[in-house]
């Protein structure tokens, strides 16, 4: 991968910002939580990220919204924020209980709503990216054609 963005493809600079978010969130855990738990949640919640927006910009956007199919487009997206932020509460409340608590957390009302709550703010980035990524398509065709 070439690090000068003036050659880089549009899919090397979506894992080149991926590594950004990984590292940021690694880096945010680590003096608090160690190495480990660090290392497990910085996977796991870049991955959810990555789930919600492309499930979001190369999924339901293309299949539902630009077909007009709005009513159909939103319960999708609901579904999508539901379900990714139940199954990430649940994952996260069981990785964490099973391999790094002293003392057990629960699952509760409160914990479901903060994934719902950041899940619906990656997911408003999501349109965000998607229009990053065709600003780099376009410029990189633009200067093909030149």
């Amino acid at each position: 991968m070439r690090i000068f963005f003036r050659k880089a493809s549009p899919t090397q600079l979506q894992f080149l910002i991926w590594g950004f978010v990984f590292l940021f969130t690694f880096l945010t855990y680590l003096p608090e939580d160690g190495f480990a738990l660090a290392l497990t949640f910085s996977l796991m919640n870049t991955g959810f990220y990555a789930l919600l927006i492309y499930g979001n910009i190369s999924f339901l956007f293309p299949r539902l919204y630009e077909k007009g199919k709005i009513i159909g487009y939103m319960l999708a997206a609901l579904g999508l924020l539901v379900g990714v932020g139940v199954v990430r509460a649940l994952l996260s409340v069981s990785i964490y209980n099973r391999f790094f608590a002293k003392n057990k957390e629960t699952l509760n009302w409160m914990t479901l709503a903060y994934y719902a709550l950041a899940g619906l703010l990656v997911f408003m980035l999501s349109f965000v990216f998607r229009i990053a990524i065709d600003y780099f398509r376009l410029k990189r065709q633009a200067e093909q054609m030149m």
